[in-house]
């Protein structure tokens, strides 16, 4: 288990972590401002549904990472993560926004069937771990660093508000769009389906 990242960089866990898994080349790594992307070769990402956070520390964060991410990777799943350690100690802090706070690693679950399985792994394998509770979710179990909420999955969801301002949207069953609300406290669209599994 690694304890600590040379220069704060968490992106550099991901070529040890990749070698373990078949054809790692196919994955498609894209490190950002803010965050570093993992995606599966073939990927197609929903536009919405319900996806998966984990929490860290800025303590915790390597070990969370190597041990979600080992899960990830062999589930093949499509997944962010706050790239070093100066982004987990932001959104950690007191003053990053209540509803994104704690919100290290972001999980996009193919299918509600493949949520409910990585969820039940990522909460096993993390269990004991430090992380702060992510207000905007739902606690997947009692004291586990694994949340979730209904959300968009990706940026072109977002809409143009009568203040000129862009937001996150989400599709309704009727095709309306509707806001996708990031609250301080768990806030899924009246019709999203009910938690899978």
């Amino acid at each position: 288990m690694l304890n600590c990242v040379d220069g704060g960089d968490l992106t550099a866990l991901l070529p040890d972590l990749l070698a373990d898994i078949t054809a790692p080349e196919h994955w498609e790594i894209r490190a950002e401002s803010f965050w570093c992307y993992v995606e599966p070769p073939g990927f197609s990402r929903r536009i919405q549904g319900w996806k998966i956070h984990v929490s860290a520390t800025a303590e915790s964060a390597p070990s969370v990472l190597e041990i979600s991410a080992g899960v990830l990777l062999r589930r093949r799943a499509c997944f962010k993560f706050a790239k070093g350690l100066e982004e987990v100690a932001e959104l950690t802090s007191m003053r990053y926004p209540r509803s994104g706070g704690g919100k290290f690693i972001t999980v996009y679950p193919d299918d509600d069937e493949h949520f409910g399985v990585l969820a039940e792994e990522l909460h096993r394998a993390t269990a004991g771990l430090a992380g702060p509770t992510i207000l905007s979710d739902r606690p997947y179990r009692q004291g586990s660093l694994v949340s979730y909420r209904y959300g968009g999955f990706t940026s072109a969801l977002s809409r143009l508000d009568d203040d000129g301002s862009y937001v996150p949207a989400l599709v309704a069953p009727d095709g309306t769009w509707v806001e996708d609300r990031r609250e301080a406290r768990f806030t899924p669209p009246p019709w999203a389906p009910p938690f899978p599994g």
